[in-house]
């Protein structure tokens, strides 16, 4: 008889398709739960609530969000909106964009701008009319400039890509005065760079980087399938360098800065450029290499419309949201969540699932994203997706025992829950790799907080007993017997959450008699 303990769940999800791949640390399935550094798993705060209590645009699609000036900026129906984060006020600013057309957005020189690229550029100062941009569409010899999609601010200036009508264009605005892109004869002036031209493919992406080792800041170019470096001050030392042929960037908003790192997706995974360590050289983590352990889910991922997901930095949490459609869906309808916090071996991750995203913003600290109905909702809150039930899942490795070799029987198994509220969820127990719904045992259990514990929502006078230290255990018994054992622990979080904290199995070597 022996007992074996796992409390340290703090390797995340692992949906290798090799078994034995997976460590004890880690999860063949996490969804719609959050981490603590002690490795428990929590439903307490994955929901979501309403910011606007009516869709905008009469429920056209939220096509942009930024964050400008302290206020929210949405983009639906051809509208743009501000929304007053306390109080979901919201007021129309200007009518005239494309409707359904992703709109993306940069802060420079104390103007908002905005692209959709089908019209030309706008900006806004905050106060007066929005307008657009001076001096766009630049006169160059011998071409014509379309629309752009986005943007990045580089060493002063104002650099725009995604223009249809030239995939490999990068537009370049004089130093500090983004109405000026007209090539001149002065190192300030720049105009235009071509980026490969013929390699059929465009421009998807662009992202300025710090690098450290030659206290230089550099301009990541990312097209479908390679990526390029912008180097120089001006138009007299700009240099563009290959740094990649096999990896791009899904599209303008899957690229993400944290910190000293560059981290994007493409159809291989998320993959890094990061200048933390080796002296603050570049190093090169592609091919998908921060998300290998869910390399399987990433192959089940929609391509065609890839170049619509998002991420964002959700720092409070130390968290990197990936906003992805999975399967058929031409709408992010999945998020993978990757854990920085969770000090693993390698990046940790999860999902959430429930619900629709076509663009997000980080404000205050604060996730907001906006869905195909002209709904914003502030993430991160709650128990709930706006009072409606959340569906979680945690499902363990196969669990060999101490020898894999070795047939045997449970003679208990012992759940500890963090004593918050009473709460009701399921077990599922299989063996041996069997993963056929008909050869799973399933049971009901009841977390019931000892009568000392304060319940979920309610304190006493002069303490606030929420986060008690103390648990409350399940015991259970599987039936059957065999060489590896998995576990599933799943239900719906409504307003009372629940914490895995982990569990001990008492193993007894031989089968059923």
């Amino acid at each position: 008889m022996q007992i074996f303990s796992y409390f340290n769940h703090t390797g995340g999800m692992n949906a290798a398709q090799n078994d034995a791949a997976l460590s004890d640390r880690e999860a063949e399935l996490i969804v719609n739960l959050q981490p603590a550094n002690d490795g428990t798993w929590s439903t307490n705060n994955v929901g979501y609530k309403r910011l606007n209590a009516v869709p905008l645009a009469e429920g056209a699609p939220i096509d942009g969000m930024h964050a400008f000036k302290g206020q929210l900026i949405a983009a639906s129906g051809g509208k743009l909106y501000s929304l007053t984060v306390g109080s979901g006020v919201v007021t129309e600013l200007y009518t005239g964009l494309t409707p359904g057309q992703r709109v993306r957005f940069l802060t420079f020189q104390g103007f908002l701008m905005m692209f959709d690229g089908a019209s030309a550029p706008l900006r806004w100062d905050g106060i007066n009319a929005v307008e657009p941009l001076p001096g766009w569409p630049p006169a160059i010899l011998g071409f014509a400039p379309g629309a752009p999609g986005f943007g990045a601010i580089y060493s002063n200036r104002l650099c725009l890509a995604g223009d249809a009508q030239n995939p490999s264009a990068l537009y370049i605005s004089a130093i500090e005065d983004p109405t000026a892109f007209e090539p001149g004869s002065l190192p300030e002036s720049a105009g235009l760079i071509q980026i490969a031209p013929g390699d059929g493919q465009k421009i998807t992406a662009l992202k300025p980087l710090f690098l450290p080792l030659d206290s230089i800041e550099v301009l990541v170019i990312f097209k479908e399938r390679a990526i390029y470096m912008l180097q120089g001050q001006d138009g007299d030392t700009f240099t563009v360098q290959k740094i990649s042929d096999s990896s791009g960037a899904a599209g303008p908003d899957a690229v993400v800065t944290l910190g000293g790192t560059l981290l994007f997706l493409d159809e291989s995974g998320v993959s890094a450029f990061s200048t933390e360590g080796a002296q603050g050289a570049l190093q090169q983590g592609l091919g998908g290499a921060l998300s290998k352990s869910i390399s399987a889910l990433l192959q089940r991922l929609n391509r065609s419309a890839l170049g619509n997901a998002f991420a964002l930095h959700d720092a409070a949490r130390e968290q990197l949201w990936w906003v992805v459609p999975d399967g058929s869906a031409s709408r992010n309808n999945r998020v993978l969540v990757q854990h920085v916090a969770l000090r693993a071996q390698q990046p940790a991750w999860s999902l959430r699932e429930g619900f629709e995203a076509r663009c997000g913003v980080v404000l205050n600290e604060t996730l907001y994203t906006g869905d195909y109905a002209g709904q914003i909702y502030i993430q991160q809150r709650g128990n709930t997706y706006e009072a409606a039930a959340i569906a979680w899942k945690y499902r363990t490795p196969f669990y060999t025992l101490g020898n894999p070799r070795t047939r045997k029987r449970i003679r208990e198994v012992q759940v500890y829950c963090k004593q918050i509220a009473q709460v009701d969820l399921m077990i599922e127990s299989a063996w041996d790799y069997r993963r056929a719904a008909s050869r799973r045992h399933r049971q009901f259990v009841r977390v019931t907080p000892d009568a000392a514990s304060a319940v979920y929502g309610s304190a006493r006078y002069g303490e606030n007993n929420y986060n008690e230290s103390g648990s409350s255990l399940i015991r259970f018994t599987p039936p059957g017997s065999g060489q590896a054992l998995q576990l599933t622990f799943y239900g719906t979080s409504a307003d009372p959450p629940v914490a895995l904290q982990g569990w001990q199995i008492l193993s007894i070597d031989g089968g059923v008699r």
